[in-house]
């Protein structure tokens, strides 16, 4: 994430321009005054991040206050005010003191890049103030794992090996780096990702290849094989159904299996069944 670093102090001007028009002494407005600032007013991130400002509520009066919390953001965003740990909506300040609140923004993910200004209110019920922060999307991360051919499952012959081809699209703005592939499978099932890791920009795709290899005496079935790929930043996974059959081999010697246990069973009758 980053950051413009601005030192914002807009009640002093409007204090000064109180004490120019009511002939008030200037230091009696500012110990009456209740101030809100932060130090960074203007974040940059992708659309996926959460926006955090570090906010300063002061009470300035001889008293403590209760202040409502109040944040006008763009359609589809959220804000969460935390306070000691906790999420709140209200605080209390001691008088004369500094009361550190966290502003946490999430964007909306259809957010396009731009800049978007967010509105910061804390009020009593006898007075307000107001902060104007600045939140900067440089783009967002969306990022689609597909099959090649649309179909979400395949057949393999236990003990053989099969191929798979995906396409991973890049639907986002922003370039994703090092992203990473991970294939869930039954135990002692094989598996090859090509490539096991990339670099794919903004709107591009390719195809990805995923050989598949079963044990000789697996047992035949549906299988579940769970691929994934993943950044810090974004992840999608597919899940393919592998249906496992028997090999040809298998087969024959279940069938001879059979057919000596069935012959031992008759040579066993005819040499003691007479008994």
């Amino acid at each position: 994430m980053k950051t413009i670093i601005y030192k914002k102090i807009y009640h002093l001007k409007s204090t000064l321009l109180l004490s120019i028009i009511f002939h008030l002494p200037l230091g009696l407005l500012m110990a009456q005054k209740t101030e809100i600032t932060s130090n960074l007013i203007n974040l940059e991130a992708s659309a996926t991040d959460v926006f955090r400002f570090q906010l300063i509520l002061k009470n300035n009066s001889d008293e403590k206050k209760i202040y409502d919390l109040q944040a006008e953001l763009p359609n589809g965003w959220q804000a969460n005010f935390q306070a000691q740990g906790s999420g709140v909506r209200a605080v209390q300040v001691p008088p004369k003191e500094d009361y550190p609140i966290t502003l946490e923004l999430y964007p909306s993910p259809n957010s396009s890049a731009g800049t978007y200004p967010v509105f910061v209110k804390a009020f009593s019920s006898k007075d307000s103030v107001s902060l104007s922060l600045q939140t900067v999307i440089k783009g967002n991360y969306k990022l689609l794992l597909r099959s090649s051919d649309e179909r979400l499952n395949t057949t393999i012959t236990s003990g053989d090996s099969k191929i798979i081809k995906l396409i991973l699209e890049n639907q986002g703005s922003l370039d994703l780096k090092d992203l990473e592939f991970s294939n869930q499978l039954p135990s002692y099932w094989e598996s090859e990702i090509n490539p096991k890791k990339l670099n794919l920009k903004a709107g591009k795709s390719q195809e990805i290849t995923v050989k598949i290899k079963t044990p000789a005496k697996s047992i035949a079935g549906d299988y579940m094989s769970k691929i994934q790929v993943q950044n810090p930043y974004v992840n999608s996974a597919i899940d393919i159904r592998v249906t496992l059959k028997a090999s040809i081999l298998s087969a024959w010697l279940g069938i001879l299996s059979i057919l000596i246990a069935l012959g031992l069973v008759f040579w066993l009758i005819k040499k003691y069944g007479r008994r």
